[in-house]
């Protein structure tokens, strides 16, 4: 999958590095990887946090 690949050259992590990003990191990481709102749109962090429940 093309957006994880570029995910993990970003230096995007696991999902417990995910759930634990701020804002700057989420705008950071949307930055780096031209999703313009995309992380915070889709709710990345939260849908991390969920998931490790």
């Amino acid at each position: 999958m093309k957006v994880e690949k570029n995910s993990k050259d970003k230096g995007v992590g696991g999902l417990a590095a995910i759930a634990a990003w701020s804002e700057t990191d989420i705008a950071r990481f949307e930055d780096d990887l031209g999703f313009d709102g995309r992380i915070s749109r889709d709710d990345w962090v939260g849908q991390a946090r969920a998931l490790l429940k």
